[in-house]
């Protein structure tokens, strides 16, 4: 079969495409971040969005570091950082579910496996969780553990 172009492929949204599929689009069009260098003169790791562009145009995009590229986003308005616990897209956890993780393994000393298992959740999940490698922004203290 002969290769379709994008704009005739069943899932091509356009304009209309999401984060992902822009990023994709920028990826395929101009290749990994990596491969360019950041403004700074260190290694690019990500591709920004230039601020007041849609980024529908491949052009619309930079190679930034992790470094500069947070400062971007938050001198534009972004927060400039990634968005923690519950406000990350793929969360399952709540801020209520993790201190429950924490107090039930802690105090009670349950297994991560069955705590996995009632949340829906891989048993990496929860050892990442007890042992503050994710949701680290909820400590301790902070939680009541």
């Amino acid at each position: 079969m002969p290769f379709e172009p994008r704009e005739k492929h069943w899932a091509w949204k356009g304009d209309d495409a999401g984060y992902g599929g822009l990023h994709l689009r920028v990826r395929r069009e101009r290749g990994p971040a990596s491969d360019y260098k950041c403004e700074c003169g260190n290694q690019s790791q990500e591709w920004s969005r230039i601020a007041g562009r849609d980024g529908c145009d491949v052009q619309d995009y930079v190679a930034k570091c992790l470094f500069c590229h947070r400062a971007y986003d938050k001198s534009n308005g972004g927060t400039g950082s990634w968005p923690r616990g519950e406000g990350c897209w793929n969360s399952v956890l709540t801020a209520d579910d993790v201190e429950d993780i924490r107090v039930r393994h802690g105090f009670f000393g349950e297994g991560s496996t069955a705590i996995a298992r009632e949340y829906g959740v891989s048993k990496g999940a929860v050892d990442g969780v007890i042992h503050f490698r994710n949701w680290r922004h909820l400590n301790a203290c902070e939680i009541g553990v």
